[in-house]
């Protein structure tokens, strides 16, 4: 057997695997999936078999790309998603490797050099999901995908970093879990940017590079910047008082954004935070950003007008956290934060008091979603600006 059908028995195991876990979650025999670890190691995969390709040895990709199609998941439409997803990102890059993509590859490229064409991507694309044309969308984030391995292969690490924001900040645009119609978006996002990621990697070199972009892009932010300054300290009660400042930034542009209805600039800041977060070492002072990156998050969903975030704070009050999990923890506390902000942003304070003594006493340090003294001070501060704006009207 050769490598490259070692390898494509290897992801396709995997796949199979994958397929039989999330069939085994969805009737009730397993409270979770290891999505995480699955769609990491099939990426892993699939990625040796594209950068093969791109040195020309084009049958191993091609043979894939035919077992692929020749899979179904009737089982389980949440799998046959995923197959879907690694498809079109393995069909997305094969295009681009026989030069039929290149025609229209720099006009994508320009759209992703400047900050305002950035923008404009990310809103139409999110605009269609929310039209629920989600064929369009996942069309032209194909564009995406094929610009980052363009970018990877050629060495250019800004070209690689503004495709990996992008696949970031659709993302937490795209966070209402019972948008059912935006799912086959997310999942075509999650597993292009892990296969771009994989190729970045075992290319070499460019992921080495990328804390230079990333250090070009927190220029433009005021709350990653000062968080990046204080990490460069090294001290954990530094990061912390740090982390303390930057949440009444958070608050003051989140009080800001909210009035203008625009996450742009929230966007921005969370993605350069969430990449900030791999630099902490102690784990008191990764619980206080993570509460920060969901403040900001808390913000966005408030200017998105998201109705879940009143209805996950209500069943958390009533019944507490479903499920043990990190990321149950942190959507439960992204949840309450919201739904506190949006009732002091309407006026019912009295309200917004309740949700936030609720807050204070479920204060927990063991769940790096749980929710926060840091969630508590950001609403006091959210407050605080609310009340001074009340006086000037």
């Amino acid at each position: 057997m050769s490598e490259g059908e070692a390898i494509i028995e290897k992801t396709l195991i995997l796949l199979k695997d994958l397929s039989l876990e999330i069939q085994e979650y969805e009737t009730g025999d397993r409270d979770t999936v290891s999505l995480d670890f699955y769609l990491d190691e099939i990426s892993r995969q699939a990625a040796k078999i594209v950068l093969s390709a791109y040195d020309g040895e084009m049958e191993p990709l091609d043979d894939l790309a035919e077992s692929l199609q020749d899979q179904i998941y009737t089982e389980s439409p949440i799998a046959q998603m995923i197959l879907d997803a690694l498809a079109l990102s393995l069909s997305t890059v094969k295009s681009l490797i026989a030069e039929e993509m290149n025609q229209d590859l720099d006009a994508w490229s320009r759209s992703l050099s400047t900050e305002r064409t950035f923008k404009s991507l990310v809103d139409w694309i999110s605009s269609l999901c929310e039209k629920d044309d989600t064929f369009s969308a996942i069309l032209l984030s194909s564009r995406i995908l094929a610009h980052g391995f363009a970018s990877t292969v050629r060495g250019d690490v800004e070209g690689l970093g503004a495709a990996l924001d992008y696949y970031n900040l659709l993302t937490f645009r795209l966070y209402d879990p019972h948008h059912i119609e935006s799912a086959p978006l997310k999942f075509f996002l999650y597993v292009s940017n892990l296969l771009l990621t994989n190729v970045a990697m075992l290319r070499g070199g460019l992921v080495e590079r990328m804390e230079t972009y990333r250090r070009k892009m927190r220029t433009s932010t005021r709350i990653a910047q000062m968080l990046d300054r204080s990490l460069a300290q090294g001290s954990v009660p530094r990061i912390s008082m740090a982390v303390a400042t930057a949440n009444k930034l958070a608050a003051k542009l989140a009080a800001r954004s909210i009035q203008e209805g625009d996450d742009w600039r929230l966007l921005r800041e969370l993605n350069e935070v969430h990449w900030l977060t791999s630099k902490l070492a102690d784990p008191g002072n990764l619980q206080e950003v993570r509460a920060l990156q969901n403040n900001l998050e808390a913000a966005i969903h408030i200017i998105r007008g998201s109705e879940r975030d009143l209805e996950l704070a209500h069943e958390v009050i009533e019944r507490g956290v479903e499920g043990e999990s990190d990321e149950a923890y942190r959507e439960a506390a992204v949840g309450v934060t919201t739904s506190a902000a949006k009732l002091l942003f309407l006026g019912l304070s009295k309200h917004s008091d309740r949700v936030q003594e609720y807050m204070k006493s479920r204060l927990t340090e063991d769940k790096l979603g749980g929710i926060h003294k840091i969630n508590v001070d950001f609403l006091k501060h959210l407050d605080k600006i609310s009340k001074k704006r009340g006086k000037r009207g």
